[in-house]
């Protein structure tokens, strides 16, 4: 069956390393987060704010070493 608790159902980013803002919704039972290129679609900031939301260290992400640095530059 599906899971009712403890799921995260979508996510949504703003000014979040370099995405202006960034809305991602999960399926019901299993995702794969995909892209045609290695950067800029947002599949490592949704790994990254998820990690940050549940309590995960910046620098665990391998992307940062402190929450400022995932602040979209020039922004504060």
């Amino acid at each position: 069956g599906v899971a009712e608790h403890g799921i995260i159902e979508s996510i949504e980013m703003h000014h979040f390393m370099c995405h202006k803002r960034l809305t991602f919704t999960f399926g019901p039972q299993i995702n794969f987060i995909i892209g045609e290129c290695h950067f800029e679609y947002g599949k490592s900031a949704v790994l990254s704010a998820i990690t940050i939301a549940l309590g995960g260290k910046a620098n665990s992400t391998g992307r940062g070493s402190g929450l400022k640095s995932f602040i979209r530059e020039g922004q504060q």
